[in-house]
């Protein structure tokens, strides 16, 4: 379904080559995106609904993926990863901390501590039912220019919406000068007024959180640990993890029992090392046991931070690799 708003550059004549695969398609005057969505999804039929703005694109395989989730999982809403690109450069993916379950509206109503401190989507990352979206009143509101989304989130979230957070790319989002949310002050005020108008409708008696504010310039601290290296097919699947850890903007570092153990077998200067780097969390991996049957590592390291381990080829538990 294309709802345009009239366009008089090269939007028709596009269109028209790919008339056989639209079903439905209307360029006219319309009273903004919000009336444009609208129209749309009047005429809309399936079980799983979304829209696309024509900055952005969807992602390889990205209604598959949602098909798949929303088949294996059950789910009224489904986020994914939104990459983000500039001057066709991709400069960051966004995954919403929002955990899966019933979509918190406590804390998408906490803007500065919630919602845009992380819980936020990206619009096109994000894909609903029919039922959902009937149930919250079918349709966006107009009266919003930037907002229409979030309102309709929160809306979802006082249905008690059910949201699955999928690990994998679902769209492009491009971003430009041109865009309307690049205004972000007019942005930001119009979030507000959305939020405060919503709380009044709906009698919310809500009180932001006591949460402190959030550090953008703070990264997440991940100490990585195994014993032979990150080679092998363990060792390499640690090491991936850790890359995506990178890949999302966090400090990482990698260490080895291999590389620390000293002559008399004990790992002072690991733990030296370990505590320089000062991580927030530790992953254990891919232990073969280089010292049979002793957990004393684990044990001090875990006495020191939060650790979790990666099962994969961890012969303390499983005894050798095939197990």
């Amino acid at each position: 379904i294309v709802i345009d708003g009239g366009s008089n550059d090269e939007t028709n004549h596009i269109l028209a080559k790919y008339a056989d695969t639209i079903d439905y398609c209307v360029s006219e005057p319309d009273k903004g995106q919000s009336h444009a969505i609208n129209k749309g999804f009047a005429v809309a039929t399936g079980d799983i609904f979304c829209w696309l703005n024509s900055d952005d694109q969807f992602a390889p395989d990205a209604l598959k993926s949602v098909a798949l989730a929303y088949l294996e999982k059950k789910a009224d809403v489904i986020a994914g990863i939104c990459e983000v690109y500039q001057d066709d450069k991709l400069v960051h993916r966004h995954f919403t901390s929002c955990q899966d379950g019933p979509l918190p509206l406590n804390e998408i109503l906490d803007l500065d501590n919630g919602w845009n401190a992380g819980q936020f989507f990206y619009q096109p990352e994000v894909f609903f039912t029919r039922e959902l979206w009937q149930k919250a009143g079918g349709a966006v509101n107009e009266d919003c220019f930037y907002s229409m989304d979030y309102e309709l989130w929160c809306r979802f979230a006082l249905h008690q919406a059910n949201l699955v957070g999928i690990g994998v790319p679902l769209v492009h989002f491009r971003m430009h000068s041109e865009q309307k949310t690049a205004d972000e002050a007019a942005f930001k005020s119009e979030l507000i007024n959305v939020r405060d108008r919503f709380l009044l409708e709906h009698n919310i008696n809500w009180t932001q959180s006591e949460r402190p504010p959030v550090n953008w310039s703070r990264k997440l601290k991940v100490a990585f640990i195994n014993d032979l290296g990150y080679k092998f097919g363990a060792g390499t699947a640690q090491l991936r993890i850790a890359g995506a850890f990178d890949l999302a903007g966090q400090d990482c570092s990698v260490f080895d029992l291999l590389t620390y153990q000293q002559a008399d077998g004990s790992y002072r200067c690991l733990f030296g090392k370990v505590a320089e780097f000062d991580p927030d969390v530790v992953i254990f991996g891919n232990l073969h046991a280089i010292t049979p049957n002793d957990i004393s590592v684990l044990k001090s390291i875990e006495q020191l931070y939060p650790t979790y381990w990666l099962t994969h080829d961890f012969w303390l538990l499983t005894g050798r690799c095939p197990y």
